[in-house]
């Protein structure tokens, strides 16, 4: 009797120890990497997504997140995600120059007026386009931080002959805006902006009005020139390991599906764009729009970018007609998008 009892108990632990295994395995692991600092809203849109599909998962699904770029850097995310190292990534096209052809169609001055409406026409685009720039990877979701104003230290920038001789902050596109604006562009890294203001390295940047806050722009910047009519924005991406979606299984991909990253993000960078411009003025920044005669300049000097943007992507093998298709699509969605904001309200 003793011997058929003790059988039992053996039976009962084995079919537990058995259970325990399978209801491990079906927890399944995914790393996040991202390079913006922890207290940054970035990473907090991070913090809450994986807070969400956790929740959502019950058990499915737990995220081992790598925060201020400690596992991957921003111009390494790409390939980071690629070969595996991590399995979602969070970045910005402008990190890696000439690596999203097609995409970086959404980084030139082409009018954008505000981060939401840039993130839904970014989303726009890549539906419809498919560019073979995300390929090797799952595109998770776009996003957008709101138009690159001019901030100044000490003289306001209002009219073409105010950026002769000003030095400005600024990469890629941005610094081609720079030069056709008449300005000089000095490429510095966003956390060396402050020190390179701070010390008159340079005499402005083209920035966020998030950066007012967040990265403390309104402690060494007193002038802000919005110019929104030849906005010029930065476009992220939130990727995941192509071999590791594939592998999720289908329930999980059911909760990365159903959650609004798109609005989400939207949302939150539109939001601390207010927050930067609300800081900015009790800091005594003053701000200003275009004179009404220079606008038609300033347009004209976005439109070489463009122009120039167009040659070289044709010159790389891509079709004149195809890439004029991109930039009016691209005006046509800003246009589209801009009224629905306006209806429901946001602005």
């Amino acid at each position: 009797m003793k011997k058929i009892v003790s059988t039992i108990i053996s039976l009962v632990i084995l079919s537990t120890f058995c259970l325990f295994g399978v209801a491990e395995s079906q927890t399944t692991t995914i790393k996040v990497s991202n390079y913006f600092p922890v207290t940054a809203e970035q990473s907090k849109m991070c913090e809450e997504f994986i807070k969400s599909i956790e929740a959502s998962g019950k058990g499915k699904v737990k995220f081992s997140y790598f925060g201020g770029g400690t596992l991957n850097t921003a111009p390494k995310m790409m390939d980071g995600v690629i070969q595996g190292i991590t399995d979602i990534g969070l970045s910005n096209l402008a990190y890696t120059p000439g690596r999203f052809p097609i995409s970086d169609v959404l980084n030139l001055p082409l009018g954008f007026p505000n981060a939401w409406v840039a993130t839904q026409v970014a989303n726009d685009f890549v539906e419809k386009f498919k560019p073979k720039d995300w390929d090797k990877v799952h595109l998770i979701a776009l996003h957008s931080c709101g138009p690159k104003f001019i901030l100044t230290r000490k003289k306001a920038i209002t009219r073409l002959e105010d950026f002769k001789g000003v030095t400005l902050r600024g990469y890629g596109y941005e610094a081609d805006l720079i030069r056709a604006l008449g300005g000089t562009p000095r490429g510095i890294s966003m956390p060396d902006t402050y020190d390179a203001l701070l010390k008159g390295v340079v005499e402005g940047a083209t920035m966020t009005l998030e950066s007012l806050k967040q990265w403390r722009m309104a402690e060494v910047t007193k002038h802000v020139t919005e110019c929104s009519e030849i906005g010029k924005v930065e476009v992220f991406y939130l990727i995941m390991n192509k071999n590791k979606w594939n592998s999720l299984p289908a329930d999980v991909k059911q909760l990365f599906n159903e959650y609004p990253f798109r609005n989400k993000f939207a949302e939150v960078w539109y939001r601390i764009d207010q927050e930067g411009k609300d800081y900015g003025e009790k800091k005594g920044v003053k701000f200003y729009s275009i004179p009404k005669d220079e606008l038609p300049k300033w347009q004209s000097a976005a439109q070489q970018v463009v122009e120039n943007y167009v040659k070289n992507t044709v010159s790389a093998g891509y079709k004149e007609k195809d890439v004029r298709e991109w930039i009016s699509f691209i005006k046509q969605r800003i246009t589209y998008w801009e009224k629905k904001q306006k209806e429901s309200g946001k602005n």
